[in-house]
């Protein structure tokens, strides 16, 4: 597993690829002469994922779709191994604990209880 905890900007990579499967993470800052590439959260994702114990080509796949290779281009995506790994299971449990009261207004045991129906019926 991650042997250190993750930040939040971390946490909400990776509940974003289990969610969606497949992101584009990165992006430009400015616009015209000024632009410059933000971040490389690919890699980032990346090493994250292989932190937990995942290996590239098996449970995840990294590349590059943008026309030129640009910097936005680069994505990471879920292999289906990958999605049955503890570690996704377990972070798409935690985006839908913390989403569902919001959205549903249900008490924490209800929401417990709905994930645990859903996950037994293979929703999850």
């Amino acid at each position: 597993m991650v042997e250190k905890s993750l930040t939040k900007k971390e946490r909400s990579l990776v509940t974003r690829l289990v969610i969606n499967g497949s992101i584009h993470p990165n992006y430009y800052n400015g616009s015209g002469r000024w632009s410059t590439c933000g971040p490389d959260y690919a890699a980032r994702l990346a090493s994250i994922l292989m932190g937990s114990g995942m290996v590239e080509g098996k449970h995840f796949e990294m590349g590059n779709d943008a026309l030129r290779g640009g910097h936005e281009g680069a994505y990471v995506r879920l292999l289906p191994l990958g999605r049955r790994r503890k570690f996704c299971r377990g972070a798409k449990e935690a985006a839908v604990l913390s989403l569902a009261p919001r959205l549903l207004g249900l008490s924490g045991a209800e929401v417990l209880a709905k994930t645990r129906l859903f996950a037994f019926q293979g929703h999850l």
